[in-house]
C-alpha cells in the first residue's frame, strides 16, 4: 500500500500571507525559512508539504503570538481559500456550507479529516489531522481551523454566540484562555487531539443575508492524484529545487517516515530521487530553452547547475543535442 506524503493546499496559509502583508511582515523570507515556495500567495491552488505547512503555522504562533491563528482570521476569511472555500460561499445556510466544506475536503488537504455530525438541535463538527503535529503546531491549526468554522456562520444576521462548545489541544504554556475571546467564550481541552466544536441548529439554518451564488464549475478532484508516493513527491519537488539540492533525509521528513523507508517506497514504485530530479530538471529545461528567449547561461544557473558546460551536457543527454542546436530547431 502506497504512503503518500502528505499535501495541504496552499490556500490553507493564504489568511496568515494577507496578514503578515498587511502588518508589513516579511511573509516571503517567512515562507522560505519554512522550506515553502515565496510565491504561494499567488499560488493557492499549488499542493505543498502538509508538514511544513503546519511547521509555517507553529513558527508564526511563536514569533506573533498563541492566538495568531484566530487573528488572522475575519468573517471574509473563507474567500480567500480558493475552489475549497467557494463550495462554502455558493450555500444558501451555514450547514450547507459546512457540508459542502466536507465533501470538498478531499480536494483541500490528503491527510485531515473534517466531519459535520448532525444530532437533535445540534451539529457536531470534528477536525483532526492523520498525521502527528506537536502541541503547538496543533494548537494554532485547531484554532485556525475553528476560527474558519465561526467565520462560516457569519453574514446571517444571528445576534449572539455562533458557536455553542469549543474543544481544542492547549498550548503547552499558554493554555486556552487566550481564544475565549475569538471563539465565543471558555474553550475546553481535547483528550483526544482533535478539535470539536457544537453549533445550534437555530445558528446553522438561518439563511445568509447576501449569498454568493457562485454557479461555475470547477475542478475539486482530489490532492492525492493517483495516490502514490511518486505524485506527492511530484508535487512538492518543484518547490523544493526553488531552494537548493533536494535532500532525501528532508523529504522523508516531510513524508513522517524514515529516510530507507522512503528511498524502498519510491523503489517499489520504480523510480527514486534522483531520477525525479532528473525527470523534473529535463522538462523544465526543455521548457526554458525551447518556449523561451532567457540565455542559455541564466537557464543553467536558475535550473542549480554549478556551471554552463554541466548543463550543455546534461542537454545532450536529455535531447541529443546541445541547447543553442535544440532552440534553433
Amino acid at each position: 500500500m502506497s504512503r503518500p506524503i502528505p499535501l495541504v493546499r496552499a490556500a490553507a496559509v493564504a489568511p496568515f500571507l494577507l496578514w503578515m502583508r498587511e502588518h508589513g511582515l516579511s511573509w516571503q523570507a517567512r515562507l522560505r525559512d519554512a522550506g515553502l515556495p515565496a510565491t504561494l500567495l499567488f499560488e493557492p491552488e499549488r499542493p505543498i508539504a502538509l508538514l511544513a505547512g503546519a511547521r509555517f503555522l507553529a513558527t508564526t504562533s511563536e514569533t506573533e503570538g498563541p492566538d495568531i491563528g484566530c487573528r488572522v482570521v475575519s468573517d471574509m476569511s473563507i474567500g480567500h481559500l480558493a475552489r475549497f472555500g467557494r463550495v462554502a460561499l455558493g450555500a444558501r445556510t451555514p450547514r450547507d456550507a459546512l457540508t459542502n466544506l466536507m465533501r470538498a475536503y478531499s480536494h483541500h488537504s490528503s491527510h485531515e479529516q473534517f466531519l459535520v455530525i448532525p444530532g437533535p438541535g445540534i451539529v457536531t463538527v470534528r477536525h483532526r489531522f492523520l498525521v502527528d503535529l506537536d502541541d503547538v503546531a496543533l494548537h494554532v491549526c485547531h484554532q485556525y481551523v475553528a476560527a474558519m468554522i465561526r467565520a462560516v456562520l457569519a453574514g446571517t444576521g444571528l445576534n449572539g454566540p455562533r458557536l455553542a462548545r469549543v474543544q481544542l489541544t492547549p498550548h503547552p504554556v499558554s493554555g486556552l484562555g487566550h481564544l475565549g475571546p475569538y471563539l465565543d467564550g471558555q474553550v475546553e481541552p481535547a483528550s483526544d487531539r482533535c478539535m470539536t466544536i457544537v453549533l445550534r441548529d437555530a445558528a446553522l439554518d438561518r439563511a445568509y443575508l447576501r449569498p454568493t451564488r457562485d454557479r461555475g464549475s470547477f475542478d475539486l478532484s482530489s490532492i492525492r492524484g493517483d495516490g502514490t508516493l511518486t505524485h506527492s513527491l511530484r508535487c512538492i519537488l518543484p518547490g523544493i529545487l526553488d531552494h537548493g539540492p533536494a535532500r532525501i533525509d528532508e523529504i522523508a521528513a516531510l513524508a513522517g517516515t524514515s529516510l530507507r523507508t522512503l528511498q524502498r517506497r519510491l523503489a517499489a514504485e520504480g523510480t527514486s530521487l534522483s531520477e525525479e530530479v532528473d525527470r523534473l530538471r529535463r522538462q523544465q529545461a526543455l521548457e526554458r530553452v525551447t518556449g523561451s528567449r532567457d540565455p542559455v547561461g541564466e537557464i543553467s544557473v536558475d535550473l542549480g547547475y554549478s556551471n554552463q558546460s554541466s548543463f550543455t551536457r546534461a542537454m545532450r543527454r536529455w535531447a541529443d543535442q546541445p541547447p543553442s542546436r535544440l532552440r534553433r530547431g
